[in-house]
């Protein structure tokens, strides 16, 4: 399953998923909101991003965590799966000019 969030108008926008009855993380996420200026996003790293337009974002807080099945540690040599498609994430707030990252974020981005 994937999220799709797709609007020309769209100024703000506040996303929670995280912690919802009956709650899927989903497999890819897409932000279609040319518009957009501020974005408040909490949700579990998505599999993709495979659609990112927010040439205009200005402001985006960003709070991303891992599932406890996207960690996967070895004992013997201590390899992490890595979150790659954070990145593009990441690339698409290229504009931004106040980010706010939280510690999850910046812990998933550290294993990237």
């Amino acid at each position: 399953t994937g999220v799709t969030v797709s609007s020309a108008s769209l100024k703000n926008l506040t996303i929670y998923a995280f912690g919802s009855v009956g709650f899927k993380n989903p497999k890819s996420t897409c932000f279609d909101t040319p518009s957009l200026l501020y974005l408040d996003y909490t949700d579990t790293v998505s599999e993709d991003y495979p659609k990112l337009n927010l040439e205009h974002l200005v402001e985006a807080r960003l709070n991303i965590m891992p599932r406890l099945s996207q960690f996967k540690l070895d004992v013997e040599d201590d390899e992490v799966r890595p979150f790659g498609n954070v990145w593009k994430l990441l690339s698409a707030l290229r504009n931004v000019r106040k980010l706010g990252l939280s510690y999850d974020t910046l812990e998933v981005i550290s294993v990237c």
